[in-house]
């Protein structure tokens, strides 16, 4: 079941909307921790054996092959895989868009339910005492 406003506020939260930027963030800062720690361990796995290092780039290509593959070709998101600035501004600006257009939706639904002019329609309605 989706966690209640109540359940929300009781977490320290204001609403859904500080709710899911504090979210946001949150996953932002593990993509970028996970990448920081995966290229600390790269460096030092391949910094002292050069035939490792031309082994480990022909793993890179087959793993963006096989990344391309997975993703889809005609997919925007696989701008991001390659090494072009203008695919990733292209990517950037759609996830920017999406997400702009998903905001409405994160807001609508913090809903006040002492607020008689809410979109929510209930099937019974208890008198406020």
């Amino acid at each position: 079941t989706a966690p209640s406003l109540l359940e929300i506020e009781s977490s320290g939260f204001r609403d859904y909307e500080s709710f899911a930027w504090v979210f946001a963030l949150s996953v932002v800062g593990l993509c970028v921790f996970l990448w920081l720690g995966s290229s600390v361990v790269d460096y030092f796995k391949h910094r002292s054996d050069p035939s490792t290092f031309q082994q480990s780039r022909s793993m890179r290509i087959l793993d963006a092959k096989y990344a391309i593959e997975t993703i889809g070709i005609g997919s925007v998101y696989s701008f991001l895989l390659s090494s072009n600035i203008g695919g990733w501004l292209i990517a950037l600006v759609t996830i920017g868009l999406q997400t702009f257009m998903l905001w409405p939706f994160i807001l609508a639904a913090d809903f006040d339910l002492a607020n008689d002019n809410s979109d929510l329609v209930y099937t019974w309605k208890c008198n406020r005492d």
